[in-house]
């Protein structure tokens, strides 16, 4: 090959992606052996005439290699394959690789040579992160360096052989599991190759094996055109390649690069397509003369937004605003958002109530439950902290590296307080401590204001807690709220519905709406449906079916509140990017937005709101099966290198979740399963199995003993997995007849706790006190008067052990909301409800987690009459946890008891449970409600779905007592449509089903006489399957209604419980 040539081998094709960056390079051995490595052969050589004394010239390097690895062991192959390539230099072709922006490079050599170019190359454009492993956190190695590229290395590296679990491919048997922790960059690598060219570089297509990889990405399908870079291939085999759509370049790896230097000029290489070059307002601000490091340049580009009055933005959308879309800082800027007293509380607290010479580092974070209205309070507050204070304020992107550094040479710039406003918080926590330590380390003033939703901090957020944040809560809108929302909606022609009600009524769509977080009731008041019934229709509306699923997928993964990446929607529905924009943007324009990861360059989808992709995915999963075949399809297409998809696997799996959420358990262990499968070293899901077999009805707690003993297996250290091995035991030990096996389950607990370390931990101390309370419980179950002396005694032992160990909790952890739930339980076993109403009490008011305290308090106010304090509880626990089912029950009980909202109940009812889940008391409660108000239709329909799912003796025998709504009824008539020797039925208007009596209901006297045809009377109680006829008697009666003693929503405006 001539020069001239040589230097006109690149496609334009290839040039115009390479100004694109979006080419990947794929070198092979070829490329290697140009830096003087030596070749497939030749290593094969020197292996055997090292282990064997002989070059063995009949056998190939994958069989030479496994018989010395038989005869010596791999480490000691490993050590002299390491010193046979660790000491060659790059060649210029490898020299000139840092000169180009590429999207990514993968190989599969072993050696260093790229390393040491890019190390060598003081102008490189990109600097290298090189993966061996699939569980290397990709986002949080990206951030760590200016200009990332992804360095994959599929086949192993000379500095990790020493590794068991990922020996470098070098036998058979490596070849074939090869994939064994390193599938997921395969599958990473497809994810790019779907939407990136490939270069192919330095293979041998002669070589079976390579041929077999090469293939595996040219089958992809619709995929952009590749490139083989091979010298002297055949013609046939060039056509051949053509029309698979890939181009051979006919060259070596040198001339390659060679040319491509020669195509490109270096001063278009240099302009990055990622980052704009554009003046930083924030100079305005410094107080010294020298400009910023590059490091903070690209910081104040990539990672913070610096908010100030003239910050650009796009047009927002009012209407769109209002249906949950936030796209930036419009809505903000053109004030589409309800004023808020909690915005000017944070503000106060967190900006304007600070010393001036302060240099403290603060903490402050923003709670509520999803859908409350949090991110754009947090927002506000950041908005007008730097436009109506003038506070240096700053506005952390999603994606966006928190680094603690880039912080603190502001701060020298500026010498002013820094603002930092963080949503989400729960996923930058590490490097919010790091930020704030350094801070407090070089007496920096930095106010972190963060928001989050209250599962999330109660979970990921406790390296948070020793920095004692100011903690404020996002509450349900207040009358005033709902006015000044009204009069946006009015403004912008958003009012929908309410357009045609007066101010009093509109106020009142709002207030008696059952929960109350802002984008709910901003959905139900203006459309007049339940929010799960909008999201649903909306989801049903979308064309064509392919769109439709890949909008599900989305919302699965979104519901956690997480982006979801385009590669992990590639791989789970064979949807690229490409397509997306050009097959899908219209069907989905209004419910699907997109993003881009400002380090890997992922392009991410989100719903407009976690909270409607929750709704989505519930309603079109609403059985055990279609949740099951959901998940399992989303978490085998997750690659947990990344936060996001790690982020989704760790909430698909949480165990006491899906315990409430699948009434079968093998749908759960399903689930389980495949999460196990795809990360068979995770000792995080096998801890999860095990809560899930311990929190379902009908788990096993042998099982999750054996999963947590897994799981420990896998993390010997942890003592999140030892605790949950604790309460395995103590659920063991409770269920448990034998008094001996009883007590060795309970010292078990004992020895595991001790293994957990300090008395001092919180856990330890809470958990110890339990096992004292259930044996005093069981104790107390066995005392009676016969009891002997002794047995008196102990049991006295056994309590004032139990004080004092509480004496002890309360001085280590004094403010435990679960040391106080144990102290409640205590003296509820011991009949001493003050004192467990007291504790109760504590136990609220420091956010206990989950609702069981707060029904718990609640219903001891409402036991003493104190329906009132009853209603607050619910409230605030509502406020906390909208989602609650269980919460939810509880609300419409203590309502039907007091004469509630009628729209309250219903409301309530309708959330007290979910489609396929085992909540059977509130469906009937729900269906005994419709029958009240006079929905007797609705409600056999829902005494039908109960009778066909509940247990067989659930609910099968006539009660003996009315139930809140059967006592609310009147009497009844109707005629005798069957009678048999001791039943009868009786058709009534009251409701489309005859209706069963059985004759132990009626006198006998009266019996004789409810004969066929003749008229009766009668009252009506509830089984699993509906009304039944109680107090019979013959004749008809003047009125035939129900007396619900509930409040008139149209003459009462009452506010949710």
């Amino acid at each position: 090959m001539n020069a001239d040539t040589s230097l006109n081998l690149i496609p334009n094709t290839l040039i115009a992606s390479m100004q694109q960056q979006r080419v990947i390079l794929f070198l092979g051995a070829g490329a290697s052996m140009e830096a003087g490595a030596p070749s497939g052969n030749a290593i094969r050589a020197a292996i055997a005439k090292h282990f064997f004394k002989s070059e063995m010239d009949g056998y190939d390097l994958m069989s030479v290699a496994e018989m010395a690895i038989q005869a010596h062991g791999g480490s000691v192959v490993f050590d002299y394959l390491r010193t046979l390539l660790a000491h060659y230099e790059p060649s210029d072709a490898h020299k000139l690789l840092p000169t180009f922006r590429w999207r990514t490079i993968a190989t599969t050599n072993y050696d260093l040579l790229l390393e040491r170019a890019y190390a060598a190359t003081n102008s490189r454009l990109q600097n290298l992160v090189t993966f061996v492993r699939d569980t290397e956190p990709v986002e949080q190695r990206m951030q760590a360096v200016t200009a990332p590229v992804e360095y994959l290395k599929l086949h192993g590296c000379l500095e990790q052989f020493h590794d068991p679990a990922l020996p470098p491919v070098l036998s058979h048997e490596h070849y074939d599991r090869y994939m064994n922790g390193r599938s997921r960059l395969f599958a990473r690598l497809e994810d790019r190759a779907r939407e990136s060219p490939i270069v192919f570089c330095g293979y041998r297509m002669a070589d079976g094996h390579i041929r077999k990889l090469v293939h595996r990405f040219v089958g992809l399908g619709n995929r952009p055109r590749y490139y083989l870079v091979v010298p002297n291939l055949p013609e046939h085999e060039i056509a051949y390649w053509g029309s698979m759509n890939v181009s051979v370049i006919n060259a070596r790896f040198g001339e390659f690069m060679k040319a491509l230097d020669h195509a490109f000029a270096p001063p278009l290489r240099s302009l990055s397509v990622t980052t704009e070059v554009k003046e930083l307002p924030i100079r305005h601000l410094y107080r010294v003369q020298s400009s910023e490091t590059p490091q903070l340049r690209s910081a104040l580009e990539r990672d913070f937004t610096f908010l100030h009055q003239d910050l650009p933005h796009s047009s927002q959308d009012p209407k769109k605003f209002y249906e949950g879309f936030d796209t930036g800082w419009g809505a903000i800027i053109q004030r589409l958002d309800a004023e808020r007293r909690l915005t000017g509380d944070l503000v106060f607290k967190a900006v304007t109530d600070e010393a001036p010479s302060s240099t403290d580092a603060r903490l402050f974070v923003l709670r509520g439950p999803g859908g409350a209205g949090k991110t754009i309070a947090l927002k506000r507050a950041a908005w007008d902290s730097a436009t109506v204070f003038d506070a240096l304020t700053l506005w952390l992107e999603p994606g966006g590296k928190l680094a603690g550094e880039r912080l603190i040479e502001l701060y020298e710039l500026t010498g002013r307080r820094i603002f930092l406003f963080v949503d989400r918080i729960a996923l930058y926590a590490d490097q919010i401590v790091t930020a704030l330590n350094l801070a407090k380390t070089h007496k920096v003033p930095l106010t972190i204001v963060g928001a989050e939703r209250d599962s999330e901090w109660n979970i990921y957020c406790a390296p948070l807690k020793p920095f004692a944040p100011t903690e404020l809560r996002i509450a349900n809108l207040s009358t005033s709220e709902i006015e000044r929302l009204i009069d946006l909606l009015e403004r912008h022609k958003s009012l929908g519905l309410l357009a045609d009600m007066t101010r009093a009524e509109q106020v009142q769509a709002f207030q008696q709406r059952a929960e109350r977080q802002l984008l709910v009731a901003l959905h139900e008041a203006t459309q007049g449906k339940r929010f799960e019934e909008i999201v649903f229709e909306e989801y049903q509306r979308i064309v064509p079916g392919q769109a439709q699923r890949l909008y599900l997928d989305i919302a699965t993964m979104n519901q956690f509140a997480v982006p979801v990446r385009a590669g992990t929607i590639s791989r789970i529905s064979g949807i690229r990017f490409e397509d997306y924009e050009r097959d899908f943007f219209a069907p989905l324009e209004n419910v699907v937005m997109t993003l881009r990861d400002p380090y890997t360059g992922d392009y991410q989808y989100r719903a407009r709101h976690s909270r409607v992709a929750q709704f989505v995915f519930r309603s079109a999963c609403s059985t055990d099966e279609e949740k099951v075949t959901q998940l399992t399809r989303i978490i085998n297409g997750l690659d947990p290198g990344y936060s996001t998809d790690n982020q989704v696997l760790q909430d698909i799996v949480r165990g006491r979740k899906l315990s409430e959420d699948l009434s079968d358990v093998d749908a759960g262990r399903a689930i389980y399963r495949a999460a196990v499968t795809a990360l068979p070293q995770q000792a995080h899901i096998l801890q999860h199995w095990a809560i899930f077999e311990m929190h379902h009805r009908r788990g096993s707690l042998v099982e999750a003993e054996n999963l947590a003993r897994r799981a420990r297996e896998l993390s010997p250290k942890s003592s999140s997995i030892i605790h949950t091995q604790v309460e395995v035991a103590r659920r063991r030990a409770h269920g448990e007849q034998n008094p001996a096996l009883k007590a060795q389950y309970r010292q078990q607990a004992r020895e595991r706790l001790d293994e957990m370390g300090s008395p001092k931990n919180s856990i330890v101390t809470t958990s110890r006190c339990k096992l004292l309370i259930d044996e005093i419980e069981t104790l107390s179950e066995s005392l009676n008067d016969a009891s002997k002396e002794h047995d008196v005694a102990y049991f006295a032992t056994q309590v004032k052990l139990a004080e004092d160990q509480l004496a002890r909790s309360r001085q280590i952890v004094p403010e435990s909301p679960e040391l106080q739930q144990v102290e409640a339980r205590f003296h509820e076993v011991l009949d001493q409800p003050d004192r467990a109403l007291h504790a109760l009490e504590r136990a609220f008011a420091l956010g206990a987690k989950g609702s069981g305290v707060a029904i718990r308090l609640a219903n001891a106010y409402a036991s003493r009459g104190r329906t009132e304090k009853a209603g607050q509880i619910f409230t605030s626990a509502l406020e906390r946890l909208p989602d609650d089912k269980q919460l939810h029950f509880e609300v419409s009980k203590l309502l039907l008891s007091t004469g509630g909202d009628r729209n309250l109940i219903k409301g309530h009812l309708a959330r007290s449970y979910s489609k396929g889940d085992h909540n059977f008391e509130s469906r009937h409660l729900h269906a005994q409600f419709l029958f009240l108000m006079g929905s007797a239709s609705d409600a056999a329909d829902l005494f039908v779905d109960i009778d066909k799912h509940a247990p067989e003796e659930w609910r099968s025998s006539i009660p003996r007592q009315d139930s809140l709504v059967s006592k609310m009824l009147g009497r009844y008539s109707g005629i005798v449509c069957k009678q048999e020797l001791n039943y009868l039925f009786v058709k009534s208007t009251a409701y489309p089903k005859d209706i069963y009596g059985r004759h132990d209901q009626a006198s006998p006297d009266d019996w004789p006489s409810l004969t066929f045809g003749s008229e009766m009377n009668f009252h009506i109680r509830f089984t699993r399957s509906g009304p039944v006829a109680i107090d019979m008697k013959p004749g008809r009666v003047a009125a035939m209604t129900a007396v619900p003693q509930l409040a008139d929503p149209a003459r009462t405006a009452t506010t949710s419980a």
